[in-house]
């Protein structure tokens, strides 16, 4: 490989736990925790594909607007998504919380913004964890 390239692949929790030798729900459990302790994303499938519902990448992407004052280039970079991932991110988030404060249940806001219920849910939970620590 000549200077100045790099080779770059994509391993999943299966791959870490047939090389690690443990199974891939505690692959997915460190790897969460870590996420959570260190508030970073660690590059996996689901964050550079931007795929999955249980993706916890939400809470870290809102707590770096809210908490640490960043603008959304700043949080692609650090979180490796797109701009335009961060921005739906945000926004939906932004969607969620005007519907909360105007009193709509999590069902109604769930049917009014075309998503799941427990993305909305999953909304909620982080802008409950946030509530007071806004920069």
């Amino acid at each position: 490989m000549s200077p100045g390239l790099r080779a770059s692949g994509l391993l999943t929790n299966y791959d870490l736990s047939e090389i690690l030798n443990i199974s891939d729900a505690l692959v997915g459990k460190l790897l969460a925790e870590y996420e959570r302790q260190n508030n970073t994303v660690v590059p996996q499938r689901g964050t550079i594909h931007d795929a999955g519902s249980s993706v916890s990448h939400k809470g870290i992407i809102c707590r770096k607007r809210c908490v640490d004052g960043k603008s959304a280039d700043q949080i692609a970079r650090e979180t490796y998504h797109s701009i335009e991932a961060v921005d739906r991110y945000l926004g939906q988030s932004d969607r969620v919380r005007h519907c909360h404060n105007q009193g709509l249940s999590t069902i109604e806001t769930a049917h009014i913004l075309n998503c799941s219920v427990l993305l909305v849910e999953a909304y909620r939970q982080i802008d409950q964890e946030l509530e007071g620590k806004e920069a």
